[in-house]
């Protein structure tokens, strides 16, 4: 039977699964070993070890970038919301238009878990109102792509 404790490994803290490291503290330089992180994640400086990343269970935060979409964190899987902390906060990003890298990520979150705010270009294209449960869950009002600001009510999950 597998059991979460606390441990420290490499100096960093962690949680461990029967004396495997199952989840691994966010911190930079990430150890080429984690591949499960709790904590922020800030994303304001993307590098490649993003890309090892498999799950969060934390908060993924885009704050105050030039980016034109949200970093792709090819092997990211899953988020999951600790305690009443939010899962995903995605905060004045002037440039901002596109959230697809998130779209086939598993999120488990709160309706309070997700923040949008001040982020003046993101939109979305129609087909992604109907077909993506990311635009469907977490953005109740958005710009349409060459479009007005629309209300599209949030799913309720």
């Amino acid at each position: 039977m597998a059991y979460l404790t606390e441990c420290f490994y490499i100096e960093l803290n962690c949680m461990a699964t029967d004396g495997d490291i199952s989840a691994c503290k966010y911190e930079r330089p990430l150890p080429s070993q984690c591949r499960n992180v709790y904590g922020v994640v800030d994303l304001a400086e993307p590098d490649s070890s993003l890309d090892q990343i498999e799950s969060v269970t934390g908060t993924l935060v885009l704050n105050s970038t030039n980016f034109e979409s949200f970093p792709v964190m090819k092997n990211l899987r899953s988020l999951r919301q600790h305690d009443q902390d939010p899962v995903l906060v995605v905060e004045n990003n002037a440039n901002l238009t596109s959230m697809k890298s998130l779209y086939k990520v598993d999120i488990k979150v709160n309706r309070t878990g997700v923040r949008f705010v001040n982020n003046p270009r993101l939109c979305v294209i129609e087909k992604e109102i109907d077909e993506e449960m990311f635009v469907l869950k977490y953005l109740g009002t958005f710009k349409k792509c060459g479009g007005q600001s629309e209300y599209f009510p949030k799913a309720i999950y």
